[in-house]
C-alpha cells in the first residue's frame, strides 16, 4: 500500500500478538457499552486496562484456544465464570468503537456483526486464526452487506456483496500482510483511528458469553418456498432441513473416488469453485433435472463447452426457472419447491463465471435448499461428504 497503512498495521498487529488468532472490528454510531452487550458481555463487568504486556500475556496465555489459562485479574471479574471464557477488549478509536477479540472469541463472527450494526450503525470485521476461515464482513443497519474470505475474495455473499470495493483499493489480499489489509479495510469502512494513542489509551476489557451458533447458511438465506412466511429461514420450515453431514467422513470410501480424492489433495479455497459445480450437479440429478436440456446445457456452458451465444437466452430461462412456483397457477400440476434453487444455483455460478458480482446468498447456502427433500439417493450421500469437505477447505489453515 502506498500510504504505508500496512506497514503500520502489521508492527501493530505484531506488538498486541493478534497474528495468529484474532478478532477485530469497528463500530460507528454506537458507543462501548451497546458495543459490549452486542457480544455478549455485561458492561457493569468491564474493567479499563492499558494494553500493556501483562494485560497481553493473560489475554494470549491460552490453554489450547478454548479460554484464559487462569488469570485471577481476568477470570475474577464480575459476571465471568471463570477459565475457558473469552474476553474482549473495548475502546473508542476516533469515530468508532473497537473491540480486539483474543483467542477463540471467534464468533460466529457475522452473527456478532450483526448485533453490533444495529438501526443506524454500521460495523465492519476481520477474522483470522489456526483452523478457522479468515473472513471479512460488513454489515449496517441489522444486515450483513458483504462478507468473503480472504483467501478467496471474489466468492462474496449478502445483500450487497460489492459494498467492500470502495474500501478495498490498493489492498493486497494476497500478499504477507494480508491481515493487516483486512485490517485497513475495516479502519477504512468505519473511519476508525488505530494509532499511537489508542493503543496507550484504556480498554475496556470484559468477559463475554459464547454467542449462539447460527445454523449454516440460515443466516442469509431466506425459503423460497410458496408456502414460508416472508424471510423464514430454509431450515427452520417444516419438513425442511440442510442434507446431514456425516460424522466421520474421513473414513467414507467415496474419498478414493473422483473428485473427492482430488479435492481432499488440494483442500482449500481455489478448490470451492469446483466444488460448487460438482455440487450444482449432484443437486440436478437428486431432483430429476440431470436430462433436461437447458440444465444440461448450463453444465456444459459452466464447463466451457456450450455455445458463447447461448449464454443470453440462458440467462434468461434460468433466471425465468428460478421463480417459484404459486400453488394457485393453474398450471401447477405438484409444485417441486427445491427445483427452483437449483436453476438459482446454476445462475449465480454463471453469472459469477463470466465476472459478475452476484447478490444474494451462496451458492452451498442454495443448494443445501435443494438436497433438502427427495429422501435418501446416492448424490444425497455425496453432497452430505461434499458439504463436509467444502467446509474444511474453507477452514483449510492460512499458507
Amino acid at each position: 500500500m502506498a500510504d504505508g497503512t500496512s506497514t503500520r498495521i502489521a508492527a501493530l498487529l505484531a506488538e498486541l500478538r493478534l497474528e495468529e488468532t484474532a478478532w477485530v472490528a469497528a463500530v460507528t454510531g454506537s458507543d462501548p457499552a451497546a458495543v459490549i452487550r452486542a457480544c455478549g458481555g455485561a458492561p457493569e463487568a468491564a474493567r479499563p486496562r492499558a494494553l500493556d504486556e501483562r494485560l497481553l500475556s493473560e489475554l494470549t496465555g491460552l490453554t489450547g484456544l478454548t479460554g484464559l489459562a487462569g488469570s485471577p485479574e481476568l477470570t475474577e471479574l464480575p459476571g465471568s465464570s471463570g477459565a475457558g471464557r473469552p474476553h474482549l477488549a473495548v475502546a473508542r478509536a476516533g469515530p468508532a468503537v473497537t473491540v480486539l477479540g483474543y483467542g477463540d472469541h471467534r464468533g460466529p463472527h457475522e452473527e456478532v456483526l450483526r448485533r453490533l450494526a444495529a438501526p443506524g450503525a454500521r460495523a465492519a470485521g476481520v477474522h483470522w486464526g489456526r483452523g478457522a476461515p479468515s473472513r471479512l464482513s460488513l454489515a449496517e443497519d441489522g444486515a450483513l452487506l458483504s462478507a468473503f474470505d480472504l483467501r478467496a475474495p471474489a466468492h462474496r455473499y449478502g445483500s450487497r456483496p460489492a459494498a467492500w470495493d470502495a474500501h478495498l483499493d490498493g489492498l493486497d489480499l494476497d500478499g504477507s500482510r494480508w491481515r493487516a489489509a483486512g485490517v485497513t479495510a475495516v479502519l477504512r469502512a468505519t473511519g476508525a483511528r488505530l494509532d499511537a494513542a489508542w493503543a496507550r489509551g484504556p480498554h475496556l476489557v470484559v468477559p463475554v458469553a459464547p454467542v449462539a451458533p447460527v445454523a449454516p447458511c440460515t443466516d442469509v438465506f431466506t425459503d423460497v418456498s410458496p408456502d414460508a412466511a416472508p424471510g423464514t429461514p430454509a431450515a427452520s420450515v417444516e419438513g425442511v432441513s440442510p442434507a446431514p453431514l456425516p460424522r466421520e467422513p474421513r473414513d467414507s470410501p467415496l474419498l478414493a473416488e473422483e473428485p473427492f480424492a482430488g479435492f481432499l489433495a488440494r483442500l482449500g479455497p481455489e478448490c470451492l469453485p469446483a466444488m460448487e459445480r460438482y455440487g450444482v450437479e449432484l443437486a440436478a440429478r437428486h431432483n430429476g433435472l440431470a436430462s433436461d436440456p437447458v440444465c444440461t446445457l448450463a453444465l456444459a456452458v459452466l464447463d466451457g463447452c456450450g455455445p458463447p451465444e447461448a449464454r443470453q437466452e440462458l440467462r434468461i430461462e434460468l433466471a425465468r426457472r428460478a421463480v417459484p412456483r404459486s400453488p394457485g397457477d393453474a398450471a401447477d400440476r405438484g409444485p417441486v419447491p427445491h427445483e427452483p434453487a437449483v436453476w438459482q444455483t446454476l445462475g449465480v455460478l454463471l453469472a459469477r463465471e463470466e465476472g459478475a458480482v452476484v447478490a444474494g446468498p451462496p451458492p452451498m447456502c442454495l443448494l443445501d435448499r435443494a438436497m433438502s427433500g427427495g429422501g435418501h439417493t446416492p448424490e444425497a450421500e455425496r453432497y452430505a461428504l461434499l458439504r463436509a469437505l467444502y467446509e474444511a477447505a474453507q477452514r483449510a489453515p492460512d499458507a
